[in-house]
């Protein structure tokens, strides 16, 4: 179950807003939050039982505006708050894994793109489809 704060959820919907410039909505499917409008759409999913946000979907309508940027950095506070270890980029396209790479994800799977990070508190430790640590 996704435990957002009224405030963390609002950041999301807000910077999705400001590249859509327009009204976004945002639905909650068992463990996938799913926010969308008719310029952009963001996919989150969120696994407590191995403690791994991924990103299943993106696309913004700005493109080299800082908005995947921003997405990463709310989900890696949220995942500091919330103990997850990794955040994942899945299903990447050869610019999308470019920029996982760039920012500090690594490959993990040998025959899918995904990125992931761990996360840690203070310094991004990176390791394996692009990963992150919290």
């Amino acid at each position: 179950m996704l435990s957002w704060t009224r405030t963390q959820f609002l950041k999301l919907i807000e910077l999705l807003e400001e590249d859509a410039g327009e009204k976004c909505v945002a639905t909650f499917i068992y463990s996938k939050l799913h926010i969308r409008s008719s310029e952009n759409e963001v996919i989150i999913r969120c696994t407590e039982v191995i403690n791994e946000i991924a990103i299943s979907g993106v696309c913004f309508k700005n493109h080299r505006k800082g908005y995947l940027t921003c997405l990463i950095s709310l989900l890696k506070d949220y995942g500091r708050e919330n103990d997850y270890k990794v955040i994942k980029l899945e299903r990447c396209n050869e610019k999308s894994a470019n920029y996982a790479k760039k920012h500090g994800f690594k490959q993990h799977y040998m025959n899918t793109i995904i990125m992931q990070q761990l996360l840690k508190v203070q310094n991004f430790l990176t390791i394996s489809t692009l990963l992150q640590q919290v």
